[in-house]
């Protein structure tokens, strides 16, 4: 393994199929077993990367996903900004249609 675990993604299929064919002291049985209810006859050997791709993958979509969040979420702060602004130089009666306006309710 590499001191900063940069090639993590080089171990990922290796460290599923053990964690997945090692026997629990609870179940007495690995997940593998538990899940298909027979041994597992791959040899351990990974060769191909496809697993190991597919997670990055995944982790490239999830990074997208949380820079996307974090848009949304600075532009939730920026409207709160805004209408709190409003909301304070207004009377009562106004501040209900403003929420009905820009709330849609």
């Amino acid at each position: 393994m590499n001191y900063w675990q940069k090639n993590w993604s080089e171990w990922l299929a290796s460290a599923e199929f053990v964690v997945n064919n090692k026997a629990y002291s609870t179940t007495k049985v690995s997940p593998f077993i538990a899940n298909y209810r027979r041994e597992n006859k791959n040899s351990g050997r990974f060769e191909e990367k496809e697993k190991v791709e597919k997670a990055m993958e995944f982790a490239e979509r999830m990074r997208k996903v949380q820079e996307e969040a974090e848009c949304y979420k600075l532009k939730s702060l920026e409207l709160d900004k805004r209408t709190t602004l409003v909301l304070s130089n207004t009377r009562e009666l106004d501040r209900e249609l403003f929420y009905k306006l820009v709330y849609l309710i």
